[in-house]
């Protein structure tokens, strides 16, 4: 962590999957920081796999 970067309040569990989950670590907040992202991209990406997951309505083939 370097002066100027922007950080996040981390989960070991991530809090989409276990709600309630205490942050327990600091992490870099964006993409620029990290070379994976940084905490919020991989928010983003849990967020849309649970949203592919769970779709708005039931298809039925018919």
């Amino acid at each position: 962590m370097l002066p100027g970067q922007r950080l996040d309040f981390g989960h070991s569990q991530d809090d989409a999957l276990h709600p309630g989950s205490k942050a327990d670590r600091m992490e870099h907040a964006d993409y620029a920081d990290c070379p994976k992202g940084g905490n919020r991209a991989a928010g983003g990406k849990l967020g849309a796999i649970l949203k592919r997951r769970n779709p708005s309505r039931a298809w039925h083939g018919g």
